[in-house]
């Protein structure tokens, strides 16, 4: 029967990650949060808790008052049982039982107290978010590999990126400018328009009038073609376009793709493999066609809304995916340095780059 136990044991657990490979992810996502969840909470709630000195050494002598104040009350009430003094209705104890009130029950009823007090404040917490689960519009559980797919098909889009970028570069003998200008000073067109032919798109950019600016009644219908090569798929699946124009899930560095300026590989100073050229964004998320769709990456990850910042969940979202100047990605987290953060955004500052 053990035996019969162990298979049975060993199939029902094979059939739930199959279903869980197959997305249905809640099925190991909602007992792993029930057993281990709260460890994820404290591990993320302590660091940010402070210690106010005052509100602890006031709290410890109002535990210490009610010791003494229950200990004095029980040694009172012993005292009165044992000379037959007890409350009406009730008996008396006698002088050869209990007279003597044990610190011990003090602490008991003081512990019995304070589990009381706690159980009560945790009811009304599981209450409040059990209304907050049930009348929220955000779903319950997080498709995990939907992250993960997400991931390794962003860096090779990064890659595919990095390729046309080179191959341009090849032709002309510099990077893309992040977004052109006309002599009024006028946005005209985006890096990603200038890399179509390398991103077998040579017709739509043939399409396009060069002289008149991207959002122009002339051009902005060939602007609303979606690039599924500057778009994330993860972003596709989960949001909604929020633009009449077909949007970019990666913006450039504007160190690096400048505005108005086109830069070449010699004057990255500072090394290719330490330098950034283009990463994710999740937020103020611009067209492909928009000139001013560039970023500073030494504003911090996912600390700006106008920064790049990772759209995965999970612990998967702490850190977002770049191409650097040499063709490879890299996947840095939120937690860099700040100085090596800005070491890695210029590409001819100089600074010192350590480990990342």
């Amino acid at each position: 029967m053990k035996r019969r136990y162990k298979y049975a044991l060993v199939l029902c657990v094979m059939v739930v990650l199959f279903l869980a490979l197959l997305g249905m992810t809640f099925l190991v996502q909602v007992p792993y949060y029930i057993v281990a969840g709260w460890l994820h909470f404290l591990m993320g709630a302590i660091p940010a808790v402070t210690v106010d000195l005052s509100a602890v050494l006031l709290a410890a002598v109002a535990l210490l008052v009610l010791v003494c104040g229950v200990h004095r009350a029980g040694r009172h009430w012993v005292k009165q049982q044992a000379s037959g003094a007890a409350p009406e209705g009730h008996a008396a104890v006698g002088h050869g039982e209990v007279s003597v009130w044990r610190v011990r029950w003090t602490l008991s009823f003081v512990a019995g107290l304070l589990l009381v007090f706690t159980a009560g404040i945790s009811v009304v917490g599981a209450v409040h978010q059990l209304v907050w689960i049930g009348t929220s519009s955000q779903p319950l559980t997080e498709n995990s590999w939907d992250g993960i797919i997400g991931l390794v098909s962003s860096k090779n889009t990064l890659k595919n990126i990095g390729t046309a970028v080179f191959e341009y570069h090849d032709q002309t003998n510099a990077f893309p400018a992040g977004g052109t200008f006309n002599h009024l000073g006028r946005p005209m067109h985006s890096w990603a328009m200038a890399l179509l032919p390398f991103l077998d798109h040579q017709s739509l950019y043939d399409s396009i009038d060069k002289k008149l600016p991207w959002n122009s009644p002339g051009n902005e219908t060939h602007f609303r073609t979606p690039i599924t090569e500057v778009q994330n798929e993860y972003l596709l699946r989960k949001e909604a376009p929020n633009s009449a124009f077909a949007p970019a899930h990666y913006a450039a560095n504007q160190r690096v793709f400048s505005l108005g300026q086109a830069l070449s590989r010699q004057d990255i100073t500072d090394g290719s493999a330490n330098t950034i050229m283009l990463g994710e964004v999740a937020t103020e998320i611009r067209a492909w066609g928009d000139p001013l769709n560039v970023r500073d990456p030494a504003i911090g990850i996912n600390g700006h809304p106008n920064g790049f910042n990772s759209p995965y969940p999970g612990n998967r979202g702490d850190a977002v995916v770049f191409l650097m100047a040499d063709g490879s990605t890299r996947t840095i987290r939120q937690t860099i340095d700040a100085e090596i953060l800005q070491a890695i955004s210029t590409p001819n500052g100089g600074e010192p780059v350590g480990e990342y």
